[in-house]
C-alpha cells in the first residue's frame, strides 16, 4: 500500500509546492549521492542510474523504494523515478492523474503525457515513460505554464544526461 501511494503522493507535492522552493543547501543534500565521478551530478548504482554534470541543476531531494530523485532549476524541478513493472504505465498515468486533481491534458502518446494544473500559478508537467523487462522509469519534468516552451530546452539538456543502466 504504502508503494501505491509514494509516486502520486510525491507528485502531489512537487505540484502543490508550485515549483516555487528555494534550492537546498549542500548540508541537507544525502552524502551518499555524492559522486565519485567528476563529471556526474548524481549516481544511485544500486539502481542502475547516473545523470551527467547538467550545468544549473542541483539536487534536491532522494527516496528509495521507489526511488524518487528530484532535480531544481530556479524554478523549474524534474524526478526521475524508477518503479516496478508491475502497474502498466497507462495504470501509472491514471494515478498521477488521480492525484494532481484538475488539470488540462496538452497531448498524450502511448510513453508520455504532458498536462496544465488548474490553478492561478498553473505548472506545466511532461511526464516520459520507458519501460523495459526490469522496471518502469519515469522522467517528470514540471515548470510554470507561461515559461515550459523557454525551459524545455533544460529538461532536454538534462534528459540527454540521463543513463538507465
Amino acid at each position: 500500500m504504502k508503494m501505491k501511494l509514494a509516486l502520486p503522493l510525491l507528485i502531489v507535492l512537487v505540484v502543490l509546492a508550485g515549483c516555487g522552493h528555494q534550492q537546498s543547501s549542500a548540508e541537507e543534500q544525502p552524502h551518499e549521492t555524492e559522486s565519485t565521478e567528476q563529471a556526474s551530478l548524481y549516481v544511485n548504482e544500486e539502481f542502475g542510474l547516473t545523470i551527467g554534470e547538467v550545468p544549473g541543476w542541483t539536487l534536491l531531494k532522494e527516496v528509495e523504494n521507489p526511488l524518487n530523485v528530484s532535480f531544481v532549476n530556479e524554478k523549474s524541478t524534474i524526478i526521475v523515478s524508477i518503479l516496478s513493472n508491475e502497474k502498466s504505465i497507462d495504470e501509472i498515468k491514471k494515478e498521477v492523474l488521480t492525484g494532481v486533481g484538475n488539470v488540462s491534458i496538452q497531448e498524450e502518446s502511448e510513453n508520455t503525457l504532458s498536462f496544465t494544473s488548474d490553478r492561478k500559478e498553473s505548472i506545466r508537467s511532461h511526464i516520459k515513460f520507458e519501460r523495459d523487462s526490469n522496471s518502469t522509469k519515469m522522467i517528470i519534468f514540471m515548470t510554470p505554464a507561461p515559461q515550459y516552451e523557454k525551459n524545455k530546452v533544460l529538461f532536454d539538456e538534462f534528459q540527454k544526461n540521463i543513463n538507465f543502466k
